[in-house]
């Protein structure tokens, strides 16, 4: 009975001792968790992190905007009340504004990877937030704008001057650009804003719109996209660091995975978002000729000149962005 008692007490110590051994890491994400861009972040990286972590790590998902506005979620991933953050960069702006030259990438993530610029973008959000660059998952979607009401088409090109638009700044050098008056509006509240007419129209990702709610509130979409999305993971460095080389690999082969995985699982989605926008009966306008060249021409200059405003990177990162056209 006594030996029964003690292997039994060893059999707990070792159990308590492995599990203290076990690394907790905070994951946030600056989008609500009922969104197809964060279940994703939840199944395709933490999910196959933690299976294959399981007994160095854990990482626990602590929640989204309603923990934390995503406009400050760099710093307080800096301050260490997260470790990892999930989302587009262009939430955090403020703190990093190089993360807005992800929008306009012509390449994708497979080549950054080898082109260097995945070093000097781990080397910017060090720099900004003691940040280390992991991942850019869902990079093969682009945005469109969406309205409440007809937009304005002058000479076929598209004229947003005096229409107040839902703009984070992803969006704001997009809507500037076209004469539109871009108004802070964070994700949760779009829908009130948009309904009461405070906003005639938001940009979004081409998939999404739909399960926020706000997607049948909306009238019109224009074409051609513009900008690519990004959905980065970053990292605190100071966590990063104390954590041993095997979790490491294990969580870099993670953030691999997850970027290919993540625009597997949106090019089979895409189709299934344009038949739910058919079905709320929005129009689509397809700017063409000039006014498409102007369209795309317009929001690709502003994104770079409100980024050289910036960053003394700027250059140095459209050079690695956009190699075939720099």
């Amino acid at each position: 009975m006594k030996r029964l008692i003690v292997s039994t007490a060893l059999i707990c110590a070792s159990a308590v001792a492995a599990n203290a051994a076990e690394v907790r890491i905070k994951a946030y994400s600056s989008m609500a968790k009922n969104l197809l861009y964060t279940k994703v972040f939840l199944d395709e990286f933490i999910k196959p992190a933690n299976e294959a972590g399981k007994g160095l790590f854990k990482i626990a998902f602590i929640g989204g905007p309603e923990v934390t506005p995503a406009r400050k979620s760099a710093q307080a991933l800096k301050r260490g009340v997260f470790d990892i953050v999930y989302g587009p960069a262009g939430y955090y702006a403020g703190d990093v504004p190089e993360g807005l030259a992800l929008h306009g990438r012509t390449v994708p993530p497979s080549v950054l990877r080898k082109n260097g610029a995945y070093e000097l973008l781990s080397k910017i959000w060090a720099e900004r937030v003691d940040a280390k660059f992991l991942a850019w998952g869902i990079s093969n979607l682009s945005y469109n704008l969406f309205f409440t009401t007809e937009p304005k088409v002058t000479d076929g090109k598209l004229d947003l001057t005096g229409m107040k638009m839902r703009a984070s700044p992803t969006y704001k050098p997009r809507v500037e650009s076209l004469g539109g008056i871009p108004v802070r509006v964070p994700a949760p509240e779009m829908y009130t804003a948009l309904k009461s007419g405070i906003v005639k129209g938001t940009g979004w990702p081409e998939i999404g719109i739909a399960a926020t709610g706000v997607g049948k509130l909306m009238k019109y979409k224009v074409e051609p996209n513009f900008y690519a999305t990004n959905h980065i993971i970053i990292f605190n460095q100071k966590t990063w660091a104390k954590l041993p080389k095997k979790a490491q690999d294990i969580i870099t082969k993670a953030a691999m995975d997850y970027e290919a995985k993540s625009v597997e699982i949106m090019n089979k989605v895409r189709a299934e978002e344009n038949a739910k926008l058919e079905k709320f009966g929005i129009k689509t306008i397809k700017l063409t000729g000039k006014g498409a060249e102007h369209f795309t021409k317009s929001g690709n200059d502003a994104l770079w000149e409100t980024v050289s405003k910036r960053s003394k990177y700027a250059k140095e990162l459209r050079a690695l962005l956009e190699p075939k056209t720099n």
